[in-house]
């Protein structure tokens, strides 16, 4: 999902990226490639990286996708390629873009269709919080809750909501 934050491998891993291709009623798709690319991030050296199946290069590299069905012969054809290193690919927390390129069989070299980008996040570190008040063990009341909640790596970090939860100490969980 564009914009959507993902850990990369371990609990939310993108092991697979998929999609369908679709040509007009008399064509037929003959192959379906995959780019997956990252920028480095303000304060490093500029320069697009591609990712190759193994590793990161500057070339501009596309990845073959596999027909769901075992081969492209038809004009709607399912496909998936499947990220063979996660560790690798994703190894890098940042924004990444994704990319198909998609071939047909109507002319020699066929007729490409390049979809836009899609961005990812790629975030494994926690964010941090903190309680500002209440700020001693005991207070006669407490007419607000306040506290800080920051997320890493800038830049790449967002906090999508932060929620409190109150207790009451020694207090039996049934309530009548």
């Amino acid at each position: 999902v564009a914009g959507e934050h993902y850990t990369g491998y371990g609990i939310k891993p993108i092991s697979e990226i998929r999609g369908t291709a679709t040509d007009t009623s008399s064509g037929i798709i003959d192959k379906v490639e995959v780019r997956i690319r990252k920028t480095n991030p303000p304060g490093l050296p500029p320069g697009d990286y591609f990712y190759t199946g193994s590793s990161w290069v500057t070339d501009d590299t596309w990845l073959t996708a596999v027909a769901d069905d075992g081969s492209f012969n038809s004009a709607n054809e399912p496909w998936t390629y499947t990220v063979t290193y996660p560790t690798e690919a994703w190894k890098d927390q940042m924004r990444h873009y994704i990319r198909a390129r998609i071939y047909d069989k109507s002319i020699p070299g066929g007729n490409i269709y390049i979809t836009p980008e899609i961005e990812i996040i790629i975030d494994r570190t926690p964010p941090t919080v903190g309680l500002t008040f209440p700020n001693q063990p005991m207070h006669n009341s407490i007419p607000i809750i306040s506290g800080t909640a920051a997320d890493t790596p800038s830049g790449i970090g967002m906090l999508n909501e932060v929620n409190i939860k109150i207790k009451r100490e020694g207090a039996s969980e049934i309530r009548y």
